[in-house]
């Protein structure tokens, strides 16, 4: 399956910035609170228990990611992919309409994004 280029707004709960998929699981971004949170995390299928990462340091200048042990095996490429995605979503509330699919070419760009470096 392709991944989408969809992602869908936050519905009930107000630390929830937004949801994206990857063409087989649906993914939530959830802040770690309304103002200024210094993290978010990733959960996937609706399991708020199968975290996928949880990225740290936001409001430094040392973002960290910490993948949950059923993701930590996942390539590099995926995971850049992944965090493109995330971010997107924790900051925006959704993902542009052209992105970067897992091996393929970043054919279009968010306006506004920030521009994040995190260390494994």
């Amino acid at each position: 399956m392709r991944p989408t280029t969809e992602s869908t707004p936050p519905e009930h709960n107000s630390l929830e910035r937004g949801r994206f998929s990857d063409g087989q699981r649906a993914f939530a971004v959830r802040a770690s609170g309304e103002h200024a949170p210094d993290s978010f995390q990733v959960y996937a299928n609706e399991n708020a228990a199968d975290i996928v990462v949880v990225v740290t340091g936001l409001n430094s200048d040392r973002p960290k990611a910490a993948w949950g042990s059923a993701w930590d095996t996942a390539s590099l490429e995926w995971k850049r992919w992944f965090e493109d995605r995330a971010f997107m979503v924790f900051y925006n509330g959704r993902v542009p309409t052209i992105v970067r699919a897992p091996g393929g070419t970043v054919s279009g760009k968010a306006s506004g994004t920030a521009e994040r470096k995190i260390r494994f």
